[in-house]
């Protein structure tokens, strides 16, 4: 890197720029111009649930990036020594060749260094977008239970306005009856002594009165003594029922143990077969069949009395799939999503949901197999995958094409692999109907028709059995003899 002057991070660890001192003028005088009292407890509930849920993911993703900082510091760090102690074939060959040939590799390399940057980019404002939206939910979160508590403060408040004006008379009512009371006791005070006797007379009278009360009270008593040991006597016999009953169902779930035994047994069994075959059940009604494959892919399968309507399918990403899977291949994923609603709509017969299940299933089983073809490709060589939409079949085709070096030549050629809908739906069975086709991009000294023979010299020995990596092994012993290394 130093002889060439590329450098790939010296753009991506420069520290980040802080805030404008207008920014934080302005800042300061707004906070100095507000006083505490103009605060109202609303505004801090509303700075609550506004900003806490930001500082929370700020910590956590402050950490998260440390230690992601850390790691790749590490990383480079070792590439550095190894790049020291074993200098690439690159840049061994870019000392030893021509300035034309420099100017091209060093072409290449800040190329590569544009796409590093922008995918490091890319993902930088993925992760701040995900970060965004959490925080949005958050907040929508917050305001909607603000919003609920505000209604109901509301209404309590209404209630409360509504019921003032009947308290409000009834304190001014027992106002005046205090006074009224008031007025009895002053009046009562300051009575004649003949009188407060008369009262005296009243009072004894009363109290005869209320002694043969407490005797009607003391007579209810025992016949309440009587009733209550003919209810413990009840009591005693319910016991006893109950018992009796609780034997009857003691001897009834012994029957029935064996049953729930067997009902465990068959949802282990289910669970089991739901993990084999990557099916998972969400859902059974009458008028739809809900299910997910791999954790990954959404089926929804509508239904007339659970008779499905295979025209209709529904099949999307699950709801968590982007943030649990890294997809690197989106057209291959568009395909695996839009090939199998062509094929059911195109449909003119009936089908049953165990068919729907096992042609997904093995659509979905070959597009792994793809995948990991693919993967297998980026590894080894720079790669691009599209969607291509001239298919015969009128389903969407797929094209994977890698840029390969012949550094014994100092060339380059684009090798494209074609899957049409067809090959799409039948692989690994149709893996003899991918086509080949080779492009040049510079240079001389090869024959590209030779090499594209020997691409599908190795491609047609390939089996649906056994396929592992044939199109890498394909790509790499076709262009063995033009390998500096070899």
């Amino acid at each position: 890197l130093t002889i060439t002057g590329v450098t790939f991070l010296g753009d991506m660890t420069l520290p980040r720029r802080s805030m404008y001192p207008s920014q934080l003028k302005s800042s300061q005088s707004r906070r100095s111009s507000m006083s505490f009292e103009e605060v109202s407890l609303a505004d801090y509930f509303l700075g609550l649930t506004k900003h806490i849920p930001q500082l929370e993911l700020y910590t956590h993703v402050a950490k998260d990036i440390q230690l992601w900082l850390e790691h790749s510091k590490e990383i480079y760090r070792q590439a550095e020594e190894e790049a020291a102690r074993v200098p690439p074939t690159l840049f061994r060959e870019y000392v030893e060749a021509d300035e034309d040939v420099k100017e091209e590799v060093l072409h290449q390399l800040k190329l590569i260094r544009t796409n590093c940057r922008l995918n490091a980019k890319s993902q930088w404002y993925e992760w701040r977008m995900q970060w965004t939206e959490q925080l949005l939910a958050t907040a929508e979160e917050g305001f909607s239970a603000l919003t609920e508590d505000a209604n109901k403060l509301e209404g309590i408040i209404k209630e409360a306005q509504a019921m003032l004006p009947s308290l409000r008379e009834e304190n001014t009512q027992l106002k005046k009856e205090l006074e009224e009371e008031q007025a009895m006791v002053a009046e009562i005070e300051s009575s004649d002594p003949n009188y407060l006797n008369e009262l005296m007379a009243e009072i004894t009278e009363q109290e005869s009165v209320l002694k043969s009360f407490r005797e009607d009270v003391s007579e209810n008593n025992a016949k309440r003594e009587e009733l209550d040991e003919k209810l413990a006597a009840a009591e005693a016999e319910k016991q006893q029922e109950l018992g009796k009953i609780a034997e009857l169902r003691r001897r009834l779930d012994i029957g029935s143990g064996s049953l729930q035994q067997k009902v465990a047994k068959l949802q282990g069994e289910l669970a089991a077969l739901e993990e084999m075959h990557l099916w998972r059940t969400v859902k059974i009604k009458p008028d739809i069949f809900h299910l997910v494959y791999a954790d990954w892919l959404d089926v929804r399968i509508p239904c007339i009395k659970y008779k499905p309507q295979a025209t209709s399918i529904q099949i999307s990403l699950a709801l968590d799939a982007r943030s649990r899977f890294k997809d690197d291949f989106p057209a291959l994923t568009e395909a695996t999503i839009t090939i199998p609603k062509l094929f059911f709509s195109s449909l003119r017969r009936e089908v049953k949901t165990k068919d729907i299940v096992h042609m997904l299933g093995d659509f979905w089983s070959g597009c792994a197999g793809i995948r990991k073809q693919l993967r297998f490709l980026a590894i080894k060589y720079p790669l691009e995958v599209i969607l291509i939409s001239d298919s015969e079949d009128g389903y969407p085709g797929l094209r994977a094409t890698v840029s390969v070096l012949l550094h014994t030549v100092r060339a380059k050629i684009f090798v494209s692999f074609d899957f049409d809908g067809e090959t799409l739906l039948d692989w690994p069975m149709s893996i003899h109907s991918m086509r080949c086709n080779i492009r040049k991009a510079y240079g001389q000294g090869f024959d590209a028709e030779a090499i594209q023979e020997n691409i599908v010299k190795r491609i047609e020995q390939a089996t649906p059995d056994d396929n592992h990596g044939c199109i890498l092994d394909a790509c790499i012993d076709a262009t063995a003899t033009f390998d500096g290394e070899s």
